[in-house]
């Protein structure tokens, strides 16, 4: 299965686990905002797992800092927004609305947290897809194919 690197805050993952937990719904959806990526799977309904990054510069708990602590497995993108009626939209803002920037939008059916060997997995356990490039250069405005590097452990998971 494809894997990417997504760029985040753990405060925006918890918050989007436990509001997802709580609607009941079979789905979660949310947006990307920083620019459409440019290497994506041709075919929208690809799945494909995506690393949630806590990047260095949005994340303020120094333990948290560089590591990944989730994965979503997204079974399809858009550049609208998904149906409400099965999927828990998750806004990157406090007031649960769109916020007009939003360039993709991804349909998950499952989070995982997630570890490597008892800890949480960091930056050096993951390579850019494309053996010329660096992943987290790659990272900086978008979301990049990679290849993780590591055995992953769930620790638990929704649905």
């Amino acid at each position: 299965m494809l894997e990417f690197f997504y760029p985040t805050k753990p405060e925006w993952i918890e918050l989007m686990w436990k509001n997802w937990n709580n609607s009941h719904l079979q789905h979660l959806s949310f947006p990307f905002l920083n620019s459409y990526p440019s290497r994506f799977p041709n075919s929208p309904y690809q799945r494909f797992w995506m690393y949630l990054y806590y990047s260095e510069s949005s994340t303020q708990d120094a333990t948290l800092k560089g590591t990944v602590q989730y994965r979503v497995r997204v079974i399809d993108h858009n550049r609208q927004s998904f149906p409400p009626k099965i999927t828990h939209i998750h806004y990157h803002n406090n007031i649960q609305q769109p916020s007009g920037n939003e360039k993709i939008w991804f349909l998950v059916d499952r989070i995982e947290e997630i570890e490597c060997n008892n800890r949480l997995l960091e930056a050096k356990d993951f390579n850019h897809a494309d053996p010329s490039k660096r992943l987290l250069q790659a990272i900086v405005n978008s979301i990049a194919p990679c290849i993780c590097n590591c055995k992953i452990h769930t620790k638990r998971n929704y649905p």
